[in-house]
């Protein structure tokens, strides 16, 4: 969210009334547009680097080549590119762009994923998925892997697991 100095409830409206004046299409809509037209990993970076957007996004790119892979933070009009490998939690990592975190543990879970990157544990079985990674808010965790076409889906609510985690053939 763009911050103004002002506190979250005033912000937050102010926020939303700049979306509706904004050209660019929403966040979503763009993915969505990528996933129907983008051939190649290089085609959808570039789209969701350069097409404008009506509000703030963080996209996390993955190819099925070695190396393709990023975090692509977003402005309206602006990108940085993190380049794999990299995870993205709920803040800006970028030093150009300023902002608040939507959660506040939101450093500690980025810390806690770029560990898991350092020192594999876990797998499709979703060991990994723990605090602080795993919080009150975690709806879906996902386990993905575009060279080898897997994907491993796993439901949550406030309650905890809803689902076993299934494997989705690619």
């Amino acid at each position: 969210m763009h911050r103004r100095g002002l506190p979250m409830p005033l912000d937050w409206p102010l926020n939303q009334f700049r979306q509706w004046r904004e050209t660019g299409l929403p966040p979503a809509h763009l993915l969505r547009a990528v996933f129907d037209e983008c051939a190649t990993y290089a085609e959808a970076r570039e789209r969701l680097t350069q097409e404008l957007i009506c509000m703030l996004a963080i996209f996390t790119l993955a190819g099925v080549e070695k190396g393709e892979g990023c975090v692509i933070e977003r402005l309206e009009h602006a990108a940085e590119t993190h380049e794999a490998p990299v995870c993205a939690a709920n803040h800006w990592q970028s030093a150009a762009f300023s902002g608040s975190a939507s959660r506040s543990n939101s450093e500690s879970r980025l810390a806690a994923m770029a560990e898991r990157f350092r020192t594999p544990k876990g797998g499709p079985d979703f060991a990994w998925l723990t605090p602080p990674i795993l919080n009150e808010t975690t709806r879906l965790a996902v386990s993905a892997n575009p060279a080898e076409g897997t994907l491993h889906v796993q439901g949550l609510e406030v309650a905890g697991t809803v689902t076993r985690w299934t494997a989705v053939a690619a």
